[in-house]
């Protein structure tokens, strides 16, 4: 039978790496039966919205202007989705889409319903790939993210756990898509090298044989995975200057912006803290993981035979604190980061005038002028 995969993420778990990966091996999928594409539509709605294109299961317009002026346009695009669905299908038996931001979206937009019905009346089947990560292992990456990107998150890590609880509840979206299109079209894996499916495998692989195909020689994985958490100590220099006021509205501010993030990466690259601190303290994470005690344990004994959900793992217990002794270093790290990039554009751009000054008319009058300076004062 003809199916539909349909992979959410969910966020935090390599989907980025994913996405690069059935990029990068497109061709290969396509050999085996496969369609991974972008979706038409992406060539104009990018354009504002700046989803990537690999994430071909978005089908939100994003552009407010664009929905306060025709309220039914993300209709539109989904309605464009669906066709083009229809059309892979009509080459090979299986597609695949990929989108980490449906998860948490799923109930306030009304989006699986509609390819439920559609693949009802088309005949097909879905299956949806979740990756599931440990929800303490999973808030304290999600943080460090949403400051590298955001312009204006200075919130404290205090506070973030307090008002964010929700993101990392797992219990409601897997039995909104279980009661929709049946428990045996959800796939769920744990977002654990522990519990791939072989022995030493990568997680690309692991998806590979999630969706029915032996890894081979064929596939070539990404060199260099995207989309990673940046180090603690960066993520503080960052939320500090996410207080800079900037126009959001100037094309500018995202170049900034950018170029703390290069920044942040940079530096990060060259931290050690990533292995060496949490922002739990013990007492913080037993409480923090006791919350979702029950609901994990509902979908263990739904989808994993009562199996515990998460194994336990090895946490450090160093508690991390702006005053830890790397911090200044990590500091200087940043700061020369940005410094080496600025030096960067500065070579860059006077490539560039060199380049403008070989061509331009007044450039050569003043090396004529400087010429004949030259022969008069010999």
């Amino acid at each position: 039978m003809k199916t539909l995969y349909i992979h959410l993420g969910t966020p935090k778990t390599g989907t980025t790496a994913i996405q690069e990966f059935l990029d990068q091996n497109s061709d290969v999928l396509y050999k085996k039966g496969y369609i991974f594409r972008y979706m038409p539509f992406h060539k104009y709605a990018t354009k504002t919205r700046r989803i990537p294109k690999r994430r071909n299961g978005y089908f939100l317009h994003g552009d407010k202007q664009t929905q306060l002026s025709d309220p039914d346009a993300n209709k539109k695009l989904l309605d464009e989705g669906l066709r083009t669905i229809d059309n892979w299908f009509r080459e090979k038996d299986q597609v695949i889409l990929t989108d980490e931001g449906i998860f948490h979206r799923l109930t306030k937009w009304e989006f699986m319903p509609q390819i439920k019905s559609f693949a009802d009346a088309h005949n097909f089947s879905v299956k949806l790939v979740l990756y599931l990560r440990r929800q303490d292992e999973y808030v304290e990456s999600h943080y460090r993210q949403i400051l590298e990107d955001g312009k204006k998150n200075t919130v404290s890590w205090q506070e973030f756990l307090e008002e964010r609880t929700h993101i990392a509840d797992y219990e409601t979206p897997i039995f909104y898509l279980s009661d929709l299109f049946g428990k045996e079209q959800i796939i769920l894996r744990r977002y654990d090298p522990a519990a791939w499916k072989a022995e030493g495998t990568n997680i690309f692989e692991d998806f590979l044989k999630t969706i029915g195909i032996d890894p081979t020689e064929e596939f070539s994985y990404p060199k260099k995975l995207s989309n990673t958490s940046i180090s603690y100590n960066v993520g503080e220099i960052k939320r500090i200057l996410n207080r800079v006021k900037r126009d959001k509205d100037n094309p500018d501010t995202a170049k900034i912006n950018k170029m703390f993030a290069d920044a942040c990466y940079a530096c990060s690259a060259n931290s050690e803290d990533h292995t060496k601190y949490t922002y739990f303290s013990p007492e913080e994470r037993d409480s923090y993981l006791s919350s979702f005690q029950n609901s994990d344990q509902h979908i263990a004994n739904t989808f994993f035979q009562g199996e515990q959900l998460f194994g336990e793992k090895k946490i450090s217990s160093v508690t991390w604190s702006k005053d830890n002794p790397a911090m200044l270093s990590d500091t200087i790290l940043f700061y020369g980061a940005v410094a080496a990039q600025l030096e960067e554009m500065i070579q860059e751009q006077e490539k560039q005038l060199k380049r403008i000054e070989k061509f331009s008319p007044i450039c050569w009058f003043r090396r004529l002028k400087q010429w004949f300076r030259k022969k008069k004062n010999k």
